[in-house]
């Protein structure tokens, strides 16, 4: 049976790859990209719904689907401050998984990240492990948890210190085993493929799937 999809954040790295996959996949008859800006995606199962959070609200009708992915992510650099980089990285997902829970989605994927704890020090694992704890709240008969390392394979946007970190991990790979195995890091491409492979698995309840996982899917 096909079903609708519906994605926030499909202009971002990991959005941009998916976005694709899921076109090319006749397990969705319809996807519903929610945007700020209109895209050129060329197919006639997309549907955009141009908004942004302070809108998202008013069109809560024209998001009915089965499936929702959650791209959405920005950092404190771009986000200009700590209030910022959490109005995005939690209240705006929170937001969405809400609207599309009323509207009747039952399945939800997201993406985090490696070392999410809302009892971290660290602000921003905090506030991703602040945000996976309210995704399990909202009441989604399936959540499922993406939280991969650190990212590469390109960017739209510059990050020369989180690219040279990259490179330095991915020399470093062969050596992380045992315990340090999840935190290698993972193409951008490979996160997005295992999204999309995961949506198509059954399942209940929340799982949550550490890097390595998503670079073997």
């Amino acid at each position: 049976m096909t079903k609708t999809a519906i994605v926030f954040g499909a202009t971002g790295a990991i959005g941009q790859r998916l976005l694709p996959l899921l076109v090319a996949s006749d397990a969705w008859a319809k996807i519903i990209v929610v945007t700020r800006r209109p895209l050129d995606t060329g197919s006639d199962k997309v549907t955009e719904v141009i908004c942004d959070a302070s809108t998202i609200d008013t069109h809560a009708h024209e998001l009915a689907g089965d499936t929702v992915f959650c791209c959405l992510g920005t950092t404190q650099k771009t986000a200009g401050s700590k209030a910022k980089f959490r109005e995005v990285d939690h209240d705006y997902i929170l937001k969405c998984a809400e609207i599309t829970h009323g509207a009747g989605a039952g399945h939800f994927l997201v993406v985090s990240s490696m070392g999410a704890d809302a009892r971290s020090l660290n602000f921003y694992s905090r506030v991703k492990g602040e945000t996976e704890r309210d995704l399990k709240a909202v009441g989604f008969k399936r959540l499922d948890i993406l939280r991969p390392s650190l990212l590469t394979g390109g960017r739209a946007e510059s990050r020369p210190m989180e690219e040279l970190g990259g490179i330095m991990m991915t020399l470093m790979s062969p050596l992380m085993v045992g315990p340090s195995r999840p935190y290698r890091p993972i193409k951008i491409e490979q996160v997005a493929r295992a999204m999309s492979k995961i949506a198509l698995t059954d399942g209940a309840g929340t799982k949550v799937y550490l890097s390595d996982e998503l670079a073997a899917l």
